[in-house]
């Protein structure tokens, strides 16, 4: 994880404890079981949804294909118009 957390000429750490982070409290939190699980959980969430780019926009577990404001009201609508479960 550490890779993933690199700043040409600085690390992103170091920019977090300049920023008044208490680093250690988040590395602690970070690498704790809950945010694994809640990781893991995310990877099978885009999985599912065939999320391939972000940021995804969903309504109602639809994706939104093209991004824009009128799409987005065009799906919204769509989806309030779709006949409601019982």
């Amino acid at each position: 994880q550490e890779e993933l957390l690199h700043l040409p000429g600085r690390g992103l750490w170091q920019l977090l404890a300049d920023l008044g982070l208490d680093v250690a409290q988040a590395k602690a939190a970070a690498s704790s079981a809950d945010v694994e699980r809640l990781l893991r959980q995310d990877i099978a969430d885009m999985k599912a949804l065939k999320v391939d780019k972000t940021p995804g926009f969903f309504v109602n577990g639809t994706p939104l294909s093209e991004f824009g404001e009128a799409q987005l009201r065009a799906l919204v609508n769509r989806e309030l118009s779709k006949p409601k479960a019982p």
